[in-house]
C-alpha cells in the first residue's frame, strides 16, 4: 500500500457522451483538457484497496485514501481526495461560472472536486490561474484556500496511498487484524 499519484487512478477505456461535450468546453484548460480525456472521473476515480468486514454480507469498506499530507502530530489534516466531479456535474459547473454564482467564480475558478474534510477543489480557468489547482474551505468565504498544484498532473502526482484510520475506527478495526489472501483482490478482518 505504497502507491503514488497515477498508479491510483483508472484509465477510461470508452468516452461517454457527457464527456465527448465536456472536452467541447472551450473554457477547459488543456491539462484539464488531456486528464479527463485519459482518465476516469466522478466516484470511481480512485482505486482504493477495499477491506471485507462481514463475511457473511460481504460488505466492504475503503481502507485506504489518496492524501496530500502525512498525518503528524498535532496535526491530523491530511488533506485527502474524495473525488473529482463526473463530467455531468462539471458541465453543470462550467453553467455555474457562466453565471457567476460562487464566489470564487468571480475569482477565476471552477470546482471540480471535493476533498474529505470539506475543502472543496478548485480548478483555474482564467489566463491569471489558468490549469491551476486549488484546495478552498468554503467557510473561508474571502479568499481562496492554498495552491495544490500548477495543474491536475501535479497535483495528482503529489498524491499518495495512505491507510485510512478513521474508517478503521469507526468499524472498530485494529490496523494488527488485517490480512490478505492471496488469491483474493480485497482485506480481510481476522477476529480478536
Amino acid at each position: 500500500m505504497n502507491r503514488k499519484g497515477f498508479e491510483l487512478l483508472e484509465q477510461i477505456e470508452e468516452k461517454s457522451e457527457d464527456l465527448k461535450e465536456l472536452l467541447k468546453e472551450p473554457l477547459l484548460p488543456n491539462s484539464f483538457r488531456t486528464f479527463v480525456g485519459s482518465y476516469k472521473i466522478g466516484k470511481g476515480l480512485i482505486k482504493r484497496e477495499l477491506l471485507q468486514i462481514n463475511d457473511q454480507t460481504l460488505d466492504k469498506i475503503g481502507l485506504t485514501q489518496l492524501s496530500m499530507y502525512e498525518l503528524t502530530e498535532g496535526n491530523d489534516y491530511h488533506g485527502c481526495l474524495d473525488h473529482i466531479f463526473d463530467s455531468q456535474s462539471l458541465l453543470k459547473e462550467f453553467g455555474s461560472y457562466k453565471l457567476q454564482t460562487e464566489h470564487w467564480h468571480k475569482l477565476g475558478f471552477i470546482q471540480i472536486g471535493l476533498m474529505d474534510s470539506s475543502d472543496v477543489l478548485l480548478l483555474g480557468v482564467r489566463e491569471d490561474n489558468k490549469d491551476q489547482v486549488w484546495r478552498h474551505k468554503p467557510s473561508v468565504a474571502d479568499k481562496i484556500g492554498a495552491k495544490s498544484g500548477n495543474n491536475v498532473f501535479e497535483f495528482i502526482r503529489n498524491l499518495k496511498e495512505s491507510i485510512d484510520y478513521e474508517n478503521l475506527t469507526s468499524h472498530h478495526i485494529e490496523l494488527d487484524q488485517i490480512y490478505r489472501n492471496i488469491s483474493e483482490s480485497y482485506w480481510r478482518v481476522r477476529t480478536k
